[in-house]
């Protein structure tokens, strides 16, 4: 279960224990929300990794939170969400998902809803939307997760209800924000 919440958040909890100011200069909008950058950094399959949170909001605390991600040794859309399909079906609570895909192989979404069992609980919705990047090098990831911490609530259930369909529309027509190459560990 723990692996599954760790890839979906784009390594979120191996980053929980860097806190950055967020980068009022790096903003993504999303459904009339404006995002600001909180993490940057390279992943270990050569990739990047750029995470963004709300105004008052931090990667320990978010409830929403959008990623852009580059995997590089992706050959295409399908391939991401046939992978990540495989990580959510060995899960222990059998988390439900969906997949579409674009008639030509270049895009690719998934949603699912995934929660812990175990202390700390944490219930997430995400939707990933896979994209061929168009210098041909990998596939450009973008994220939307919507997430509770403890016992999943009245008014959690309700958003998530009200909402998911609509944030999957979003997610399919969203503009994808530029994948910043940058590293806050590093500075480079």
């Amino acid at each position: 279960m723990r692996k599954i919440i760790l890839f979906s958040a784009g390594l979120f909890l191996i980053f929980l224990q860097c806190v950055y100011a967020l980068d009022k200069d790096k903003k993504v909008d999303f459904d009339g929300e404006a995002y600001y950058l909180a993490f940057s950094d390279k992943i270990p399959s050569g990739g990047y990794l750029n995470q963004y949170v709300r105004e008052g909001e931090d990667l320990n605390n978010c409830k929403k939170l959008i990623g852009v991600y580059h995997f590089p040794n992706l050959s295409g859309p399908k391939q991401a969400v046939i992978n990540l399909s495989a990580v959510i079906a060995k899960g222990d609570n059998q988390e439900k998902y969906k997949i579409i895909t674009g008639d030509k192989g270049e895009e690719a979404l998934i949603d699912y809803f995934t929660w812990a069992e175990k202390e700390p609980l944490i219930a997430e919705f995400n939707i990933f939307r896979y994209v061929k990047r168009k210098d041909k090098q990998g596939v450009i990831a973008f994220q939307f997760c919507f997430r509770n911490y403890g016992p999943l609530t009245a008014e959690y259930n309700n958003a998530f209800n009200k909402n998911r369909l609509r944030w999957i529309e979003l997610m399919e027509g969203a503009e994808i924000p530029g994948l910043l190459e940058y590293s806050y560990k590093t500075g480079n």
